[in-house]
């Protein structure tokens, strides 16, 4: 049975060290951030690398403007060990808690080239000096959230055919979210694809939705407005 990918919300950082960490005692639920009005299992940061342990190509400090946070790869994540300090990146993992540190467990580190990129995560997430209200005490009882299985056949998707310039063919087992990120990256020819051609061009009815989903999760995002990049 195929687990169903976690939002990959865009926080700040400090919001993210300020929030209760929930430990959850469902099976396959993931343990998360309260931020009150979400529960953060899964996160979108953007900022710079501002240390590097030496001998240690593992982990780096994130800085956002608001906070810095440990990435940590325990599996030694390939992508990390050519990063220099000072290189703006796109970081999506899971928050983590062990003793007094909190820190994230990186899926993907991505280089971001262009600066424009941080002014709008800025504008996008306001207010980086506003507290975290504490939250209720949560109720784990009920909780349906489920833990997606990384790097395995259970896995809700997995990508890589890039033959769906022309949309979905009839009968094709392909699901609509396939089709869309595919076409992304076929469409793009080095300054992102064009939005609405995507959405035209897919065949999918609900492209403009499927599209706000991959880029929540952080499967693709905007270059600029109107642009779209896969993350690989």
């Amino acid at each position: 049975m195929m687990q169903k990918r976690q939002t990959a919300y865009r926080v700040w950082v400090k919001h993210l060290l300020q929030g209760p960490y929930v430990r959850n005692e469902e099976d396959w639920a993931p343990n998360y951030v309260d931020l009150g009005d979400k529960k953060v299992s899964r996160v979108n940061l953007l900022g710079a690398i501002v240390a590097k342990q030496d001998g240690d190509a593992r982990s780096f400090v994130l800085d956002d403007g608001s906070a810095r946070v440990i990435v940590r790869s325990f599996d030694g994540l390939k992508a990390i060990e050519s990063l220099a300090v000072g290189t703006v990146v796109v970081v999506i993992g899971r928050p983590r808690e062990y003793g007094d540190e909190r820190y994230v467990v990186p899926e993907i580190v991505k280089p971001v080239a262009d600066s424009a990129w941080v002014r709008a995560r800025a504008l996008e997430l306001g207010d980086k000096d506003r507290d975290i209200a504490a939250p209720p005490l949560p109720q784990l009882a009920g909780q349906t959230m489920k833990e997606e299985v990384i790097g395995s056949a259970s896995e809700e998707v997995v990508f890589g055919a890039a033959a769906f310039a022309k949309g979905v063919p009839a009968g094709s087992s392909v699901s609509p979210s396939e089709a869309v990120y595919s076409l992304i990256k076929s469409l793009d020819s080095g300054d992102g694809a064009n939005t609405d051609e995507v959405a035209s061009r897919s065949g999918v009815a609900d492209a403009e939705s499927i599209i706000t989903q991959l880029l929540s999760e952080g499967e693709v995002y905007e270059i600029r407005p109107g642009k779209l990049k896969v993350l690989e």
